[in-house]
């Protein structure tokens, strides 16, 4: 009897099916589709829920320790647990991790297989690598650790946050892995890098090895870089200057770019300088060190002759007061120059110098740093005893405190520079007596105890001779304009021992005392003459006053261009003014600027009242007429276009007036 046709058919598939299945096993895994929020645990007591869909194998646990979902292993000696977010793509993504009693390790197929373990309570992480870019992005409510495998064997490496943290330095072992500890915080992304050392350039700083300094304050510069601001962390570098092995100053830096800092002038002589630059993760560069000299000696200069030394027998001495009087330093000459090696070369000092063969001298040098020679005249030489005698009408340049420099314009550099050639105070005689070269110009400035500077102009002299050195009050014409400051020359006559003399004086008026530095020159704008060659003076000034003495037999139809310019500010002022009439004096005194300007309008107004009186349609005329005569002789100045204007309407109302010409 035949089996029924059903049953055979059902027996077939179920043999073939049998065959089927006996045939794979060995060959593949058998995977099934887990769902979202299924809670796989370990015999060591591992606890793992995929919050996604996800896969497992037939048995998903590989040991005791160990689980298998998704092609990734998560293991635990002991209990722990995390939920998985996501497992295969750019990122594994962990949460709700308890790693505090044993490490979780997680070791996805397509990356790097890492460990967490501690407070970490979230991670997410892709395939690992040093390249200066975000690696992981961890959570934490206390300390905990991170370690990374699959990296460079034996690199330096460095993990930073991406706001700077350094988090752990240090190098991978043989097997390329590294252990990052890290803090409490919240979805921190941190970046693993090579770091790199800063770099110093050399050719950029400043001073420069072996420069000369002639300044009263050193400025220091230099270049600074370091590869690791790009990187996705950044960097911090720490710049410490040392001047002489004593740190001065220390800046942070961010980004490439140039560190200063600045320092007070030392003592004269030779100086060493150097940068110290360490980054954020413990690597330190130490630029060369750099040498820099500061004026240390003084040379004694023959007048006659000023290019050349004086030469001495070897008695000169040099003798040094501090500025309150209170020091005194002998030093001898020496081949023409005194040896200033461990005093203070910014401060003012006066030397009384004694040399055989040359007229004795006393003079006052600002600093070392301003000038570092000074001029004595042989006795060989022709020349002039000047007493100069102080005649103050302002009150303000009292002899005992005023301080008298003569100086001479010498050829340094291949440029003329005014150099003080002798210089003290005038004293309670009110005089101050010096030798001079005869026949030779200098040019004469005053200084009082408040730093205000009259520049007097020039002398040249002839002889022994007494010379009275007047300062008057001066008013200066112009208002303080946009700039801040004010600028006046005018062409005017004062009275002399010998007579009238026609000079330029100059005004200038800084109210706020900004200027640094002022220059000045004076030319024959027919001829191209110098009266008065470019000279730089360095202020600060507040206010500033120079008088110029025209040639003796000087035309009078010949103007002079003063050119200024200012440095005040960091700005640079200045402009060219051409002088040529004398300007209005009393008895020889200036007249102030505002009395003068209100005897003019006076004068204007004076015709023009009297004139309206007789006859109202005459006194506009009068009135243009008077403001034509006293602008013209410089009593006032009113502009052109006003008097325009005004002799339109004066001529308008003379034709349309009704009234009869006089009344």
């Amino acid at each position: 009897m035949k089996p029924p046709t059903n049953l055979l058919r059902t027996a077939v598939v179920v043999a073939a099916v049998l065959l089927l299945a006996s045939s794979a096993v060995g060959a593949a895994e058998t995977w099934t589709t887990g769902p979202a929020g299924a809670t796989y645990e370990t015999d060591s007591g591992l606890r793992v829920t995929p919050t996604v869909d996800h896969g497992a194998p037939q048995d998903p646990f590989n040991g005791s320790d160990t689980l298998v979902l998704s092609d990734a292993t998560f293991t635990a000696s002991g209990s722990a647990s995390l939920d998985v977010d996501q497992i295969n793509g750019s990122r594994t993504e962990l949460s709700a991790i308890d790693a505090a009693s044993n490490p979780i390790t997680i070791d996805p197929d397509d990356k790097s297989e890492i460990s967490v373990s501690g407070s970490v309570t979230a991670l997410s992480f892709s395939d690992a690598t040093i390249d200066g870019t975000t690696q992981f992005t961890y959570s934490a409510d206390g300390s905990g650790s991170i370690t990374v495998t699959g990296l460079a064997p034996d690199t330096d490496f460095a993990a930073a946050t991406t706001g700077g943290d350094v988090l752990e330095t240090g190098t991978t072992d043989a097997d390329g892995t590294a252990t990052i500890s890290v803090d409490a915080a919240t979805d921190e992304d941190v970046v693993l890098l090579e770091p790199t050392a800063p770099v110093v350039d050399a050719s950029s700083a400043t001073p420069t090895d072996g420069a000369q300094v002639t300044a009263r304050s050193i400025n220091f510069s230099i270049d600074v870089s370091d590869g690791d601001f790009a990187t996705a962390a950044g960097d911090e570098l720490d710049a410490t200057f040392y001047l002489d092995g004593d740190a001065i100053a220390n800046n942070t830096l961010t980004a490439d770019g140039t560190t200063t800092a600045s320092a007070e002038i030392p003592v004269g002589g030779p100086h060493e300088w150097s940068v110290e630059v360490t980054d954020a993760y413990g690597r330190t560069t130490t630029s060369e060190t750099f040498t820099f000299d500061v004026p240390a000696r003084l040379e004694i200069m023959n007048e006659s002759a000023p290019s050349e030394r004086i030469q001495s027998d070897g008695s000169a001495e040099v003798t040094f007061f501090s500025e309150d009087g209170d020091t005194v330093i002998t030093r001898p000459v020496e081949n023409g120059t005194v040896d200033f090696a461990g005093i203070p070369t910014d401060q003012e000092f006066i030397a009384q110098i004694d040399a055989a063969g040359y007229s004795p001298r006393r003079v006052v040098i600002p600093s070392l740093i301003e000038q570092q020679t000074a001029y004595f005249l042989p006795e060989s030489a022709s020349s002039a005893q000047i007493v100069f005698t102080l005649n103050d009408d302002t009150g303000r340049f009292t002899p005992e405190s005023t301080r008298l420099y003569v100086e001479k314009p010498i050829s340094v550099n291949n440029s003329t520079e005014f150099r003080i050639v002798t210089a003290d105070t005038f004293g309670a005689s009110g005089e101050f007596t010096t030798v001079l070269e005869d026949d030779s110009r200098y040019r004469l400035r005053v200084v009082n105890e408040e730093g205000e500077t009259r520049t007097l102009g020039s002398y040249t002299t002839s002889g022994d001779a007494f010379a009275e050195l007047p300062i008057g009050q001066v008013q200066i014409s112009s208002d303080v304009g946009s700039g801040g400051v004010a600028f006046n020359a005018a062409l005017q006559e004062v009275e002399t021992e010998e007579g009238t003399q026609r000079v330029i004086k100059i005004v200038y008026r800084d109210p706020s005392e900004a200027t640094d530095e002022l220059t000045l020159s004076v030319v024959n704008a027919t001829s191209g003459e110098e009266l008065r060659p470019e000279t730089t003076e360095t202020g600060p000034y507040g206010r500033y006053i120079e008088t110029i003495p025209l040639p003796a037999g000087a035309p009078e139809d010949v103007s002079y261009e003063v050119t200024w310019s200012a440095e005040r500010n960091g700005d640079t002022l200045g402009t060219t003014v051409e002088v040529g009439e004398i300007g209005p004096t009393i008895d020889g005194v200036e007249v102030d600027g505002r009395i003068q300007g209100l005897i003019g309008y006076l004068t204007i107004l004076g015709f023009t009242s009297l004139t309206v009186i007789r006859s109202p349609r005459l006194a506009p005329i009068v009135a243009v007429a008077t403001a034509v005569a006293v602008t013209t002789i410089g009593v006032v100045t009113i502009p052109p276009s006003a008097i325009g204007i005004g002799g339109a309407i004066a001529v308008m109302a003379f034709i349309g007036g009704g009234d009869p010409l006089y009344g």
